[in-house]
């Protein structure tokens, strides 16, 4: 692919990931990345899943997440549009 998408492409994971943007899905569904920093002072990183407001679960990888929700369907949000 062209180079300028693959930037495209890295940036918008990059924003996943730090937890700038949540993941829709169908039904209701939301995925947030939580970061944080545990006692030991590493940096980790959870999926924590909710339904209509409701919250379902925790996962610590995306393979984890998968089995709960067709990953495919998920598209980004920015959290300004959905604060408003």
């Amino acid at each position: 692919p062209p180079i300028h998408l693959v930037h495209q492409l890295a940036y918008r994971v990059k924003r996943v990931h730090l937890g700038e943007v949540r993941m829709r899905g169908p039904n209701g569904v939301v995925v947030d990345v939580i970061r944080y920093r545990d006692k030991l002072g590493y940096d980790r990183r959870c999926y924590r899943l909710s339904r209509h407001g409701a919250f379902v679960g925790e996962y610590k990888t995306p393979e984890e997440l998968g089995k709960v929700v067709d990953l495919a369907e998920l598209v980004e949000e920015d959290r300004q549009s959905a604060d408003e």
